[in-house]
């Protein structure tokens, strides 16, 4: 019977050294997912930032010119991208007001622009 008891004994040795042996090694991989996983979320925030300095930056001037009919306009937009991206999906709102000093003779709603514009970056910037 002590045999049998010791060869148990042996047996659970053996099983207890396994367990341990696994136990370190999910311990070391668990640290392992943790670095890990605080090097991916420092290099989105990096990532963030540099998505950010990077978005387009589009200015619009608009120009207007009277037709004979002093109750049309002709409106002429310019649309500059100072950005390092290109301008994708991009609708134009906004209101235009004409006046002549301090006095409001006309406006112009603009809504949404029909379709989606592009507007690339400026190629010869520095």
């Amino acid at each position: 019977m002590s045999k049998s008891v010791d060869k148990y004994n042996k047996t659970l040795d053996t099983v207890e050294s396994d367990v341990k042996k696994q136990i370190k090694a999910l311990n070391k991989t668990l640290k392992q997912t943790k670095i890990f996983e605080e090097k991916v979320q420092m290099q989105l925030e990096i990532d963030k930032k540099r998505f950010e300095s990077e978005k387009p930056n589009v200015s619009i001037s608009v120009e207007y010119s009277k037709y004979n009919d002093p109750d049309y306009y002709r409106l002429l937009y310019d649309l500059r991208n100072e950005g390092k991206r290109m301008a994708t999906d991009f609708e134009i709102s906004g209101i235009v007001i004409f006046g002549n000093n301090e006095k409001i003779i006309n406006h112009v709603i603009l809504n949404k622009s029909s379709g989606s514009l592009e507007v690339p970056i400026i190629e010869n910037r520095r």
